[in-house]
């Protein structure tokens, strides 16, 4: 909530912050807030709150160390007064707990006293205080006074602000449609992206464009170069792109400084087939607990990050009646046929007695909104239409076709339990708080039908383009990137896109453009269908890096895994070992994530090089001790870290992996392609060894496989897959009744 509303009306007081330039993501600055004291001063032991909002990953403040970064000073214009600096994680409320605390620790503020707190105080040598890594139009630190020292705070008028933007290019994006129909022109979206995965909007020039193909097309039309100006803040359109061959194209992109980047695989279509689209359907905005308004919500979706389709989420136990009609407005407005599609919903957020989260989405522009609770709301004059537990709900929406219902997992987890298949047809595999195979292993174990999704739950006004929030505090970490909805539709509307939701016809991913296709007998992922039979089941993957893994899956059994960079015969004693560890420690709770911390050794032959891959986190690391030893120190939230390791060494040499976690020892002579697992206990925890090519050349695949063990009965069928760079993609189940 912006504003919390008090009984009693005073003056505070009164703060502004200097200077007022803008910050640039997740960069040192320096800061001053003049506070001048209101009407009935500050009480002698009270304290003066300077609040961020829950989602701001802005370095943690210090008050110890001035030639080091996060230092903060404060002092005021009466001498007489002395002041103490201190930081509480649970200072306040709700989405503003997070607080530097100036406490009246000798005398007593009167009115118009000033208290100078400097943020980054760089007197002492330090380079100042990290700003949070995303951009924000409205960066807020919310100042609250418990003038009367009766630990009740009473917020200023109006708080200090300042804008927060992108910074320089650290890499590039192109998107575009991957399944254009073959020879008509289509947009492209031109993106440079800075450190911490933002539009890069200081960057103006000229880049290059580039064509991967093993043929040549000559009817192809691909600009050479494209040409970014002030305006264009770090996002680029063009049209006219055309493709006339069948695929796929991987288009390359190159800076002056020499920067280069490739896009995601195109396979242009057949009128006749089903052109594939991208959504984030999960996301908040200030009203809640995240940055921004609606209207800058669905406009980063589209005109930043690129998707097709969105629609924002809120926890509704603090919609307003306000900010229920904003959300209906906003999608009304951005929803444009062909262009650019939006989905009325919002996020029923109870109690995980009483159900868990689950998304409601509606079909149409206008709905009533069935919270759990008005546990955030001070208005109750429509507390009559509270829906709890989560069932309550499912009542009130039977026999409506114009609601759908995805299970996710974020601060809470959804809970199983009052699972209704009327209305729940998707599950959430991954989202910014971490990757969930077992909620799609649990579902399947229940015998429930549903489709995969991954979405982002963005808090940062990043929706359809969120990287991880570096880690500051333990009320609640954002430590992947945000997922992605894949569907397939016969065209971008709102009755299309909805139509391939409620037919499962969809697939997740951690945030990459993988291609992901899986049929049987003609029947696409999401279907119910009849086999005599054995069944074979048809996939195509099209990646956007080198591929690890590419599962085929029977319920939570991996029945084949395609031999994607399958190891070749290389000199003597030279390989390519993989190891890599994943899980989560709980599957609700606000902090699930594992801590590993130890270290990989020979006892023979020695390391040459080692490669990390799927670190999400800049403070993940795998570094080299000697030749034989490297230590690690990463965190997992569900989703996989790993090191490819080329090693020599001779016959009987052993691999020792050791960690907090879990420990064990390999004979290298043991290690093949099929992966060595290894359990550590918890939710999916674990630590996987296998070999793989030294060479990476398998980025897409194309297989049929045929089950001749399928038992009798209905089987799902769906397909993981896992890529070098960490990119993953689930695909939906296909049920197959036998």
């Amino acid at each position: 909530m912006d504003q919390r509303p008090d009984p009693y009306q005073f003056d505070v007081g009164s703060a502004r912050i200097e200077p007022e330039a803008d910050i640039v993501a997740g960069s040192f600055f320096t800061r001053t807030i003049l506070f001048a004291v209101g009407k009935y001063g500050v009480d002698e032991g009270a304290r003066i709150l300077i609040c961020k909002r829950l989602a701001c990953d802005m370095e943690l403040p210090q008050f110890i160390d001035p030639a080091a970064s996060g230092y903060v000073t404060a002092k005021c214009s009466n001498p007489k007064v002395r002041l103490a600096l201190s930081y509480e994680e649970q200072g306040y409320l709700d989405d503003w707990r997070s607080a530097i605390a100036v406490r009246v620790a000798r005398g007593f503020l009167c009115a118009g006293d000033v208290v100078e707190v400097v943020l980054g105080d760089t007197g002492g040598g330090g380079p100042g205080i990290r700003a949070q890594t995303f951009p924000e139009s409205r960066f807020t630190l919310k100042v609250a006074v418990d003038t009367f020292n009766r630990n009740y705070f009473y917020e200023i008028a109006r708080s200090p602000e300042l804008r927060v933007v992108g910074g320089a290019p650290e890499t590039w994006h192109l998107v575009y449609p991957q399944r254009p129909l073959r020879g008509e022109p289509f947009d492209m979206l031109v993106r440079p992206v800075d450190s911490w995965g933002n539009p890069a909007e200081e960057f103006c020039g000229k880049v290059r464009l580039l064509k991967s193909l093993s043929r040549s097309e000559e009817k192809d039309h691909i600009p050479k170069e494209v040409i970014f100006k002030p305006a264009d803040r770090g996002a680029r359109r063009i049209s006219g792109v055309r493709l006339t061959g069948e695929g796929p194209y991987r288009l390359r992109i190159e800076d002056p400084s020499g920067l280069s980047a490739l896009g995601p695989p195109i396979c242009p279509r057949e009128p006749e087939e089903l052109a594939l689209y991208w959504g984030d359907i999960h996301g908040q905005t200030r009203s809640t607990v995240g940055t921004g308004t609606v209207e800058e919500y669905f406009r980063f979706a589209r005109d930043r990050a690129g998707v097709d389709f969105a629609a924002w989420q809120g926890n509704d136990f603090r919609v307003r009646k306000e900010d229920w009609e904003e959300v209906k407005r906003e999608c009304r407005a951005f929803n444009e046929p062909g262009h650019f599609v939006t989905l009325l919903g919002y996020e029923w957020s109870g109690t995980r007695s009483g159900g868990g989260d689950y998304n409601i989405y509606f079909s149409g522009d206008d709905a009533t909104i069935h919270r759990s609770s008005h546990a955030g709301i001070a208005d109750l004059s429509d507390v009559d239409t509270d829906r709890f537990p989560i069932s309550e709900l499912w009542e009130t929406f039977r026999s409506r076709e114009d609601v759908l219902s995805v299970a996710h997992v974020g601060g809470r987890a959804c809970n199983l339990d009052y699972f209704d298949p009327d209305f729940v047809r998707l599950i959430e595999a991954h989202s910014h708080h971490g990757t969930f195979e077992w909620l799609i292993e649990e579902a399947l174990d229940r015998g429930f039908k549903v489709g995969i999704t991954g979405g982002s739950d963005d808090h940062t006004g990043r929706q359809g383009l969120v990287y991880p929030n570096r880690r500051t505090n333990s009320v609640v970490t954002f430590d992947v990137k945000g997922g992605l909805l894949g569907l397939y539709a016969k065209e971008l509307t709102r009755e299309a896109v909805w139509e391939a939701m409620k037919s499962r016809r969809t697939y997740g991913t951690n945030g990459e453009r993988i291609m992901l296709r899986t049929k049987c007998a003609g029947h696409w992922m999401g279907e119910e269908i009849e086999s005599s039979g054995p069944p074979t089941i048809e996939v195509m993957v099209q990646g956007t890096a080198p591929l690890l893994d590419v599962e085929l899956k029977r319920g939570a059994r991996t029945i084949f895994r395609y031999p994607a960079n399958f190891p070749k015969k290389s000199r003597k004693n030279f390989r390519r070992i993989r190891v890599q560890w994943s899980g989560v420690a709980a599957k609700s709770g606000r902090d699930k994530k594992v801590a590993w911390r130890g270290g990989i050794a020979l006892d023979q032959g020695g390391i040459v090089t080692f490669t990390p891959y799927a670190l999400d986190q800049y403070d993940d690391v795998v570094h080299r001790v000697s030749n034989k030893l490297l230590r690690f120190s990463t965190t997992t939230s569900g989703d996989p870290d790993g090191v490819m390791i080329d090693v020599v060494s001779p016959p009987g040499a052993k691999l020792n992996f050791f960690s907090d976690v879990l420990s064990f020892t390999i004979g290298l002579d043991e290690v093949g392609y099929e992966p060595r697992v290894y359990e550590g206990g918890g939710v999916n925890i674990r630590v996987q060894v296998n070999e793989h090519a030294t060479t990476s050349g398998d980025w897409g695949v194309q297989f049929a496989f045929t089950d001749e063990e399928a038992p009798s009965g209905c089987s799902p069928y769906w397909v993981r897959v896992l890529q070098l760079n960490g990119g993953q993609a689930w695909s939906s189940p296909i049920y197959v009744n036998r």
